[in-house]
């Protein structure tokens, strides 16, 4: 787990590029979560359809990314073109103006993944922070 300082954005090298030149790998910039960001996050994982509210983790970590992911340096297109991070115009029903789906699909769901959860696990405090 990455421990997020609020003061300062970190930079993460997904665990599949952590092998390649470093001038090869694809950095994104995550920054720490304010406390009403966290609850945002928290409650996202709950889906109301209906009367019915389920959980969903599709939802959360597309929501934790939307939140915590603020850069990526690195990420090409398949002509070798860097990709520039864009948002949407407008807030969602959280007020978290989103990353474009153009931007997001491209970065494969396995890494998307990777990235969420290490956005979420950042909320939860260590086993040693548990301890004090």
């Amino acid at each position: 787990m990455i421990a997020l300082d609020p003061r300062k954005q970190v930079s993460y090298v997904a665990k599949c590029d952590r092998k390649l030149p470093e001038n090869e790998q694809v950095k994104f910039i995550l920054k720490a979560v304010s406390n009403k960001d966290e609850d945002v996050i928290k409650d996202s994982l709950f889906v109301k359809s209906g009367d019915t509210i389920r959980a969903s983790m599709s939802n959360q970590q597309a929501i934790a990314i939307h939140i915590g992911l603020v850069d990526v340096i690195g990420l090409k297109d398949s002509e070798g073109k860097d990709l520039t991070l864009t948002y949407e115009d407008a807030p969602n029903e959280w007020g978290i103006v989103e990353i474009k789906s153009e931007f997001i699909t491209r970065i494969p769901s396995s890494i998307r993944t990777e990235i969420a959860r290490v956005i979420i696990d950042s909320l939860e405090p260590s086993e040693e922070t548990r301890k004090n």
